[in-house]
């Protein structure tokens, strides 16, 4: 009840346009359940920003919860999340990076990168998730062509680390989310590697990033070691994929799509 009293009483005072909530989570449903009293009583356009919407497939009550509580149209993160069915506008809307920090803290200068294919994160847990990115960092390791983040890393080190290798790596895992590091690597100067099935990376220019087969990994070691081969092939791809996620995935960039989305129904 303070909870309601709370909010009403912002939304009187403040008099906004719209109501947005977010949510990083994939139970929006738990997560939000303070608001069940409150958003159904807000009459203005409400927008949910949904990031690992219906992880392990459809879940009816999250598609529920979002039509009970009125919301104008959700935003997921994650474009295979549009496939889900729902009574509700869906957009996707992709993460998004600081782009004067990337450029600030990158090296363009190929001859200087290592070879290698760097990765940061946790591989070696959820097995069956992250089968597909298990098989090629299992792989890359023993042909020593990998170079992990022994600790976690952010800000300006996270960026500088992609930075200094000619490649980065990145998967979706079982449930194809097109994720963060699908941007941040090319926005860091380094050349993607992934598997390719995830929902999205069909709107990069095509041949400018690496993907591998898991039931076929061999093949992945020939196709880095091509681009170690010929460096001026390499740069041409990184940076063309570099410009690209400059221009469409930048924080600015994606402020202005909420904008025009928010704009449709005021």
């Amino acid at each position: 009840k303070n909870i309601v009293k709370q909010i009403k009483g912002v939304i009187n005072r403040e008099s906004p346009d719209c109501v947005i909530t977010y949510n990083a989570g994939s139970n929006n449903a738990f997560r939000l359940k303070w608001l069940n009293d409150v958003l159904p009583q807000i009459n203005l356009p409400k927008f949910h920003i949904s990031t690992d919407y219906c992880r392990r497939g459809f879940e009816p009550n999250q598609a529920r919860w979002l039509e009970r509580m009125g919301f104008s149209a959700s935003l997921f993160r994650h474009k295979i999340s549009l496939q889900h069915p729902l009574a509700v506008d869906k957009y996707w809307f992709p993460f998004s990076i600081n782009a004067k920090e990337y450029q600030n803290n990158i090296s363009k200068n190929i001859s200087k990168k290592a070879n290698k294919v760097g990765f940061v994160g946790a591989y070696k847990t959820s097995r069956g998730l992250y089968r597909k990115r298990i098989a090629a960092l299992e792989f890359l390791q023993k042909n020593k062509l990998m170079n992990e983040s022994k600790q976690r890393i952010t800000g300006t080190d996270f960026i500088k680390f992609w930075s200094k290798n000619m490649f980065g790596l990145t998967c979706g895992g079982t449930c194809d989310y097109f994720v963060a590091k699908h941007i941040q690597i090319p926005a860091a100067y380094s050349m993607l590697i992934c598997d390719g099935t995830a929902p999205g990376i069909e709107t990069f220019p095509k041949d400018t990033y690496i993907t591998y087969n898991a039931n076929n990994i061999e093949e992945l070691r020939g196709k880095v070691l091509y681009h170690i081969d010929n460096p001026e092939i390499t740069k041409e791809k990184i940076n063309m994929l570099h410009e690209h996620v400059l221009r469409n995935h930048s924080h600015s960039h994606r402020e202005k799509e909420l904008i025009k989305i928010i704009k449709r129904y005021l």
